[in-house]
């Protein structure tokens, strides 16, 4: 019998591998593979450890081990909470992140913000606080409003001798929207479907006697109004009506950011040197095009091309392609071809930096086919027509 009950337990500690020295009371405070298992807060969805074989918890940086449960927790003695970049606003009803919460629960704040000694956190500039939290115009903004029932606090401008006694609408641009990195943009605001006398105005700060650029209508109410401004950090745009003008308008904004210096309606020169090779998974119209699969060409064309109508249309090669304008987010112009392309295509213009951080441009030319999506994609130089 004692031989039986011997052999028993030797079974039983193969299968579970258990044995007297090893079952001990040492508490489990995770599982082994389910990182998740060490947050402190179970609704938390993003990591705060991981879970050690021995089934302790490692805690990432910005939360460290609550003793009570043997989880991980959010450090909450910093100027900020690890993880929750928005926690590094000064005043939490901000929708902008200003910066973002270190390791070491201190805060980097964005490009145009700045840190308040204080707080320890990220505040918006005075010059432009009043005006920060109005309606948000990124790159590729199409926004349909009405300057009816808007606040009529400004009755001038710098750049105009108008009197913009109507109401107006401030909207805030900032291309870079809190993050570390910086683009140099290009932008084109326009002003479209207006019904009265309304006027297009870019400042540099909340102030209407800070202004950089305006469009108006001094004769006639026009289809379009736009204005062409540099934008690194912020701009406002103010749409303001004359003689006490107030009504409907859409508001249209492109950027190209990182690219050509003075980029505006006129001629360029678009020199093919490289062609799509054909070999990438497309699922899509939309899908971008590695760089690494196009290939040189050496007889590439050269073509010229026209951008019109306050950058909303593109002509190639003299009416070969001509194409239309479509919203995009990513700093580079997006034309739809609407003509001269079988099965359509596209057209992007775009900008980057060389080793020697010096700025470019290229543009893509790609072609749809008929049972396929790409027929052929071209790439080259793009620069202003000498």
């Amino acid at each position: 019998m004692k031989s039986l009950l011997l052999t028993l337990l030797l079974v039983l500690t193969t299968v579970y591998g258990c044995t007297c020295s090893d079952c001990t009371d040492d508490p489990e405070y995770c599982i082994y593979g389910q990182d998740q298992t060490c947050n402190d807060d179970a609704a938390q969805s993003s990591l705060s450890g991981s879970c050690n074989e021995d089934q302790t918890c490692s805690c990432n940086g910005g939360f460290e081990n609550n003793p009570a449960t043997g989880k991980c927790r959010a450090i909450t003695s910093g100027n900020c909470v690890y993880g929750q970049n928005q926690t590094c606003n000064e005043n939490p009803e901000l929708s902008t992140i200003l910066g973002s919460c270190n390791e070491d629960l201190t805060c980097s704040c964005g490009l145009g913000f700045e840190l308040n000694e204080e707080t320890g956190k990220c505040i918006v500039p005075e010059e432009i606080a009043k005006c920060f939290d109005t309606v948000k115009t990124p790159c590729g903004t199409r926004y349909s409003g009405t300057t009816v029932g808007a606040l009529n606090e400004w009755n001038g401008y710098s750049v105009s001798a108008r009197a913009e006694t109507g109401p107006e609408q401030i909207f805030t641009m900032n291309v870079n929207a809190g993050e570390m990195q910086s683009m140099d943009c290009r932008a084109m605001a326009r002003l479209t479907d207006i019904t009265e006398d309304l006027d297009l105005f870019v400042l540099n700060s909340c102030d209407p006697f800070d202004a950089q650029g305006f469009s108006s209508t001094p004769l006639d109410i026009q289809d379009i109004e736009s204005v062409a401004f540099d934008v690194h950090y912020y701009r406002f745009i103010a749409v303001d009506g004359y003689n006490g003008a107030q009504g409907s308008f859409n508001l249209e904004i492109d950027c190209l950011c990182n690219a050509i210096d003075d980029f505006d309606d006129g001629e360029y020169v678009f020199s093919i040197d490289s062609e799509w090779n054909g070999e990438t998974v497309v699922t899509s119209v939309d899908d971008e095009l590695p760089e690494e699969d196009y290939v040189p060409v050496t007889d590439g064309n050269i073509q010229i091309v026209s951008i019109t109508d306050s950058w909303a249309a593109v002509v190639i090669d003299e009416n070969l392609y001509t194409g239309e304008i479509v919203p995009s987010d990513d700093g580079k112009l997006h034309y739809d071809l609407v003509s001269g392309a079988f099965a359509g295509g596209r057209f992007i213009i775009y900008g980057g930096y060389t080793d020697e951080n010096m700025r470019f441009s290229r543009a893509e030319l790609t072609l749809y086919g008929s049972g396929v999506i790409f027929a052929a994609s071209f790439r080259g130089t793009f620069e202003h027509q000498k």
